[in-house]
């Protein structure tokens, strides 16, 4: 697989720190490492892609996001989703089997990363410099110290950019997604969202099952919702966001209501209660 630098709409991270003079220019980044395993041959009609989104720490269950926090967690889910996709479509992915971390950042000039997204491989980010307008940033993947690939990727501040490799069986599509904040905002609100909180991890998933009358007539689309996740795993209240058809809807809540989850934990390894916005997408091929 060739490397990608597109720019477009169960990790470990560990921070390195560089030359950056304490007090100077840094830049907040979200970098998320998305794993993708290759389609079965045969007929993919009526796929559902399962695209993760995001987390908003909860007091108690019944605590209500903002709506900064709400409108934040929406549009950071479709773009994912739309990115997800885009992955998908292009690479002949498998939609529904995929393992997503994301993590919130601060990178100075001449900080390093290293990602170790339980693979074969190592991925060292490293900030190279920084302007108002763009992160340079450099991305390496490594395989018991040699290395593999060696790309530059320079990202507008407020956007995302993508790169790419594979890693043979076990983790066989590696996609990492740098997303710098832009200058002089204050921190996202979806950059605080992540900060200090793991993802919810899926231990036990029953895919949608696409409606029989939805497929007769051909009816696609996409269903947001909002997911309690309490602090055992099990899926509380689930609240339709979006969506395109009500079937649809009813299908995605009847089969996040039997998933399990590993919790999402805070800095000091405490479970947490979360809300998680989670995209499911039914699509006809």
């Amino acid at each position: 697989m060739k490397n990608i630098a597109a720019a477009t709409a169960a990790a470990l991270f560990l921070l390195a720190p560089g030359t950056g003079l304490a007090g100077g220019p840094g830049v907040d980044c979200l970098v998320t490492v998305n794993i993708g395993y290759p389609a079965a041959a045969g007929n993919q009609e009526g796929s559902v892609y399962l695209a993760p989104g995001s987390v908003i720490a909860l007091a108690t269950p019944e605590a209500t996001p903002t709506a900064e926090e709400q409108s934040a967690a929406v549009a950071d889910s479709l773009a994912r989703s739309q990115l997800w996709e885009q992955l998908v479509t292009t690479f002949r992915l498998d939609g529904g089997r995929h393992r997503t971390t994301t993590k919130a950042m601060e990178f100075y000039p001449g900080d390093e990363a290293k990602l170790e997204p339980n693979s074969n491989l190592d991925v060292h980010v490293r900030l190279e410099s920084l302007t108002s307008h763009a992160a340079a940033f450099r991305v390496l993947f490594k395989s018991g110290g040699s290395v593999l690939s060696d790309t530059p990727v320079t990202v507008a501040r407020g956007s995302r950019a993508v790169v790419g490799a594979t890693d043979g069986a076990e983790a066989p599509y590696i996609f990492v997604v740098l997303e710098p904040a832009a200058r002089n905002s204050s921190t996202p609100v979806r950059f605080r969202m992540h900060a200090g909180l793991t993802e919810p991890r899926i231990v036990k998933k029953v895919n949608p099952q696409y409606p029989e009358d939805a497929r007769n007539e051909k009816v696609q689309g996409t269903v947001l919702l909002e997911v309690v996740i309490r602090k055992d795993g099990t899926v509380g209240q689930i609240t339709p966001l979006r969506s395109t058809d009500d079937r649809l809807s009813k299908a995605a809540v009847a089969a996040v209501r039997q998933w399990r989850f590993e919790p999402s934990r805070d800095k000091s390894g405490k479970a947490v209660a979360v809300r998680y916005v989670l995209t499911t997408r039914f699509v006809l091929q």
